[in-house]
């Protein structure tokens, strides 16, 4: 999961097939707060799958600190 423009992204791998290797799927989410901060209600903007043109890749962590 990332911050994304005050959004959510997850990624994911499609599952672990050797022919879909180069391939990650993703859904951009947007965040609201509801019934006085109780409640988080997201809305799936989009979801799509990006391809690389390798056949594999090396996934990495990141983090996004704010204030």
């Amino acid at each position: 999961m990332v911050n994304y423009g005050a959004k959510l992204l997850v990624l994911w791998h499609p599952y672990s097939d050797l022919c879909m290797r180069n391939k990650i799927w993703y859904a951009k989410i947007c965040l609201e707060s509801r019934c006085n901060g109780l409640e988080v209600w997201g809305k799936v903007e989009c979801v799509d799958m990006l391809t690389f043109p390798v056949e594999t890749y090396e996934s990495f962590c990141c983090l996004t600190a704010s204030d």
